[in-house]
């Protein structure tokens, strides 16, 4: 999914919009796609992810606010 992203707006990338609040093997972060040479973005959102015992994420679920 990150590839098609990537693929579709070439000159934005992804940021994180503060730290990562963790929980046990439970993790929460904001994240927005904007443009590298700076400007509004084009999207924001929230993920959660599990972490597995071996460090890796086990998975990743995100969320899409309303786009800006």
């Amino acid at each position: 999914m990150v590839a098609e992203v990537q693929q579709r707006f070439p000159s934005h990338e992804f940021r994180r919009t503060g730290p990562i609040d963790a929980h046990h093997d439970r993790l929460r972060f904001g994240w927005e796609l904007a443009p590298v040479a700076g400007g509004a973005p084009a999207v924001r959102g929230v993920d959660f992810a599990v972490v597995a015992p071996d460090g890796r994420l086990a998975s990743v679920t995100g969320f899409f606010d309303a786009p800006t």
